[in-house]
């Protein structure tokens, strides 16, 4: 059975984005990291290096720390 292929939208790359945050709450925790990936039409990565941004929180007393422990990120990382 083949494989399944991406199409490229209008010749433009695809991409694969991942966040993590603070919780769960849209408007009462914040998002905290951002990645994205560049893959080809078979969702392999192309070789270019990933983005990569950890973000300091704008409410940081709304942190849920089980959401911390889930995603792997600690408080000094995001400081």
């Amino acid at each position: 059975m083949k494989a399944t292929t991406w199409q490229h939208a209008n010749g433009n790359m695809l991409a694969i984005v991942d966040t993590e945050t603070t919780g769960l709450r849209a408007g009462y925790h914040d998002m905290i990291q951002l990645a994205v990936l560049p893959v080809n039409a078979n969702l392999d990565p192309m070789g270019i290096e990933p983005f990569n941004m950890l973000m300091k929180p704008s409410r940081p007393k709304n942190i849920s720390w089980k959401a911390m422990k889930v995603n792997k990120i600690t408080k000094d990382q995001i400081r």
